[in-house]
């Protein structure tokens, strides 16, 4: 009896381990979004999602004929986009954005983050121009 007790016990430490490990596996790299593109599209903020693996942020564009797009960005992780500035408070449901993004490969309507813009002139960056030698999509070399 001692034997099947112990057993249980290893085989549900063993489900607490592995069901750790579920977010690690659904992580994935950049080869979903075209690198070589970058694209920018100026709408309002539907959602803005400040947790891991990834910060996400959901747009609504207006088309010419009235009727809307929803657009889905991902962009880093929050410890790396703390380190550039960005907080959970960086975005407002209902503020107007400029996204500045690489879009998906699949032809969906949205991408992963490069830079965001507000309305009122302030640059959220996530990547480092300025390290890299070159100019951001805005035209902003400020790092936040």
């Amino acid at each position: 009896m001692q034997f099947v007790t112990a057993a249980c016990r290893s085989g549900i430490l063993w489900v607490a381990c592995f069901s750790f490990l579920s977010g690690a596996e659904a992580h994935h790299s950049l080869s979903a979004y075209d690198s070589s593109t970058v694209l920018s599209v100026t709408g309002t903020v539907s959602e803005y999602e400040w947790r891991n693996p990834h910060i996400q942020i959901h747009l609504r564009v207006r088309r010419a004929d009235s009727s809307a797009d929803a657009l889905f960005f991902e962009g880093a992780n929050i410890g790396y986009a703390e380190r550039l500035g960005w907080s959970a408070d960086s975005f407002r449901e209902g503020e107007t954005i400029t996204a500045s993004y690489n879009p998906f490969l699949n032809g969906k309507l949205g991408g992963h983050l490069v830079e965001i813009a507000t309305a009122e002139g302030e640059v959220y960056s996530l990547v480092r121009f300025r390290d890299r030698g070159v100019q951001s999509p805005t035209g902003s070399d400020a790092q936040r």
